[in-house]
């Protein structure tokens, strides 16, 4: 579930990368077609999209993390996690609750559950 704006960035994003980065920005591009569009103002109350803030346990190692969805992750903000990256677009759109099967790179997988989901819009007055 995505409102129209989000889903608009995130396609101009994954449609931005598909030359860069063809494998990741067309599993971006399969969750945007496949994600449920609210209206464009309409925030996704409790989902995944840019800017949120997400917790999440690696089901295989147990590890959990929290990490801020941004468009572009900087290696020197090791709390963000790139839209491109093959985990920050399995999250895209999941609820507190949730699990999916991520991939790394290589192509190893494992199984995250998402624990909880915080937009900006969700911690104001």
């Amino acid at each position: 579930m995505l409102n129209g704006v989000d889903r608009e960035r995130l396609e101009v994003i994954a449609l931005s990368a598909l030359l860069q980065n063809p494998r990741v920005a067309g599993l971006l591009l399969d969750e945007v077609d496949r994600a449920e569009v609210l209206p464009d103002d309409a925030p996704a109350p409790g989902r995944v999209g840019l800017g949120s803030w997400v917790r999440y346990r690696d089901m295989d190692g147990g590890e959990t993390r929290s990490v801020r969805i941004v468009e572009a992750a900087r290696p020197d903000r090791e709390l963000e996690l790139g839209v491109l990256s093959p985990l920050g677009v399995a999250l895209i759109g999941l609820a507190a609750g949730q699990s999916i099967i991520a991939s790394d790179r290589r192509g190893t997988e494992w199984l995250v559950q998402v624990l909880s989901v915080t937009r900006a819009y969700d911690a104001a007055p």
